[in-house]
């Protein structure tokens, strides 16, 4: 089911030539006029919609963290995960809390005095 537009181009509306564009029943141009088309703008279209953010995502220290657990088969100290999470940095006292908070994301359990383990 078919449908055909006829719109005036800019350049052209002075002449009151009609140029003529036919697109499927979802409303997308077909034949020539769709392949003139950007494929970026496809691409990016189709990206907007399967991204949902309310859906909750991973951030910057859980994945380190996560990453820290497979390098160290599972078990890893506090003061592993803080180099892992924060290479090359200066401890700080709020890197222990965000580090805290992601453990708490990935569902690691303390085995001992400083150990987690997912």
């Amino acid at each position: 089911m078919a449908k055909t537009l006829y719109h005036y181009s800019p350049k052209d509306y002075e002449s009151g030539q009609l140029i003529t564009q036919e697109t499927d029943h979802y409303g997308r141009l077909t034949g020539p006029q769709r392949a003139a088309e950007d494929w970026r703008s496809r691409s990016i279209g189709t990206a907007r919609l399967s991204f949902n953010a309310a859906l909750p995502r991973e951030g910057r220290i859980a994945r380190q963290s996560r990453r820290c657990f497979l390098a160290r088969q599972g078990v890893a100290s506090l003061r592993e995960l803080r180099e892992w999470c924060y290479p090359s940095q200066e401890r700080r006292h709020w890197h222990q809390t965000n580090i805290y908070r992601a453990l708490r994301k990935l569902g690691a359990k303390r085995i001992g005095w400083g150990m987690y383990a997912l």
